[in-house]
């Protein structure tokens, strides 16, 4: 890589900024130097191949140093113009890409009310929080739009740190895929998500619920409830269970022995020899195979 004064500035400026400044600095990077005519397009595009922030500072440093040094000295003082304008919000943002349910549910709710489609093309829903919050005039410039937000999660997450108590650990797998068959839920403003946690994405979903409208989120709540209880029940009927019988002790000598030489247990020993015994009592009256 080569050396020059703006290169080691720009450097300088990077190493200085946190992690998560490097959306923006992505934003400026491709309207200012490579002025694409979609920025946000190649923004997002950009997002959805690159893993990690640290990626992304890497990639700019790269393209840099194929630049004259005038160009790169404009994009120095966009960079600093544009920092200098960034609004920050009375939350503590370090440990927020931590709190997913947090960042499910702002997303949803900026994104809403953004009524920008593109958005939903970011499939990094940590990027596509802060990408939102930098890059958008309303929460940049606003920073009390985001406070709000997390106001609102607060409250929700305060009444219901978990939207059901059921202790099966299946319970979520299969409510994510029931109601992502559901019409009911494509219809209401909620993010459906494809995060592969489907607990979170299942609270997610009934976070958003809560904050629109609490009858809903009770109405779909029993009703989900209700439909988990008759699966088990659906399912319990399926499962063969055992009956107990009580032999003598000679009985119960011979049929170990003759499960033991067979190979097989001895409920299946049972099961065979009620059948034999009932081929041979009961067929001879009706002359017609007994099942």
């Amino acid at each position: 890589m080569r050396r020059t004064p703006a290169l080691d500035q720009t450097k300088s400026f990077l190493s200085r900024c946190r992690d998560i400044d490097a959306v923006w600095i992505l934003n400026i990077f491709n309207e200012e130097i490579k002025q694409y005519k979609d920025v946000r397009r190649t923004d997002v595009d950009m997002l959805n191949r690159l893993d990690k922030f640290s990626d992304i500072k890497k990639e700019i440093m790269a393209e840099l140093c194929h630049l004259h040094d005038r160009d790169i000295e404009h994009f120095i003082y966009c960079l600093e113009e544009y920092q200098a304008h960034i609004s920050m919000p009375k939350i503590d943002l370090k440990n927020i890409e931590n709190n997913k349910r947090f960042i499910l549910f702002a997303n949803n709710t900026m994104q809403n009310n953004l009524r920008s489609r593109i958005l939903e093309d970011i499939s990094n829903p940590v990027y596509k929080f802060f990408y939102i919050l930098f890059t958008y005039e309303e929460y940049f410039d606003h920073p009390r739009s985001l406070e709000e937000i997390y106001k609102r999660f607060s409250n929700v997450h305060m009444k219901f740190d978990s939207h059901f108590n059921f202790a099966e650990n299946d319970f979520y797998i299969w409510a994510n895929s029931h109601i992502y068959k559901s019409e009911e839920y494509k219809r209401l403003r909620v993010n459906l998500l494809n995060s592969t946690n489907p607990e979170i994405n299942i609270n997610s979903i009934f976070d958003q619920l809560y904050d629109l409208d609490i009858n809903v989120h009770y109405a779909l709540r029993k009703k989900i409830s209700n439909a988990w209880y008759q699966k088990r029940h659906r399912d319990d009927k399926k499962v063969k269970k055992p009956g107990f019988y009580a032999l003598t002790v000679k009985a119960k000598e011979a049929l170990a022995s003759i499960a033991r030489k067979n190979n097989l247990s001895e409920d299946k020993v049972l099961d065979e020899l009620i059948n034999q015994a009932y081929v041979k009592e009961c067929n001879q009256l009706t002359g017609e195979f007994p099942y």
